[in-house]
């Protein structure tokens, strides 16, 4: 009975998180990887709080030995990595998003879950999809995925260098 979690960009992953209470919270697999990461690891992470919803703004993992990407099987050397979210830059600002998967055939990804059919209380003063909404009230079951990725947004149009063209239409 267990909880994967990956961070995307980290190279941060641990299939072995303890089911602790019941429901258990995306936020709850965070702490859970934080106080017991995999072996020469550390993991945290660090969280703002906006009207009094939290949700987390940056990732680290310090590594005692070299990592591999489970995407691109690329080798990264032992050290400390760390992403975090952006949210002045312009045209385009970056924050976390999470994902969470069914469990799959051979230990894989399976089907993604919608978030909203998981809160564990449903805040009636919350923007619809919001996520702040979503990290400390979305429940995660047995044997899924919880997958943090760092996205980019745009904020405003863009214009393209004059090298590219502009698309048709």
């Amino acid at each position: 009975m267990a909880i994967k979690l990956r961070v995307v960009g980290i190279f941060f992953s641990k299939a072995d998180i303890e089911i602790t209470k019941s429901p258990m919270s995306v936020k709850d697999v965070l702490d859970q990887a934080v106080s017991s990461p995999p072996p020469n690891t550390a993991f945290s992470y660090g969280a703002i709080s906006k009207q009094g919803r939290e949700s987390p703004s940056v990732f680290s993992a310090k590594y005692k030995s070299r990592r591999e990407s489970q995407s691109s099987k690329r080798g990264y050397p032992a050290g400390e990595y760390v992403l975090a979210e952006d949210l002045i830059s312009r045209p385009a600002y970056s924050v976390w998003q999470f994902y969470l998967f069914e469990p799959g055939l051979d230990g894989g990804l399976g089907a993604p879950i919608n978030p909203a059919s998981r809160q564990i209380v449903v805040d009636p003063n919350a923007t619809p999809g919001s996520r702040f909404a979503e990290y400390g009230n979305t429940e995660v079951k047995d044997n899924e995925t919880v997958i943090w990725r760092l996205i980019n947004v745009l904020a405003e149009k863009t214009e393209l260098p004059p090298s590219i063209p502009a698309p048709t239409s």
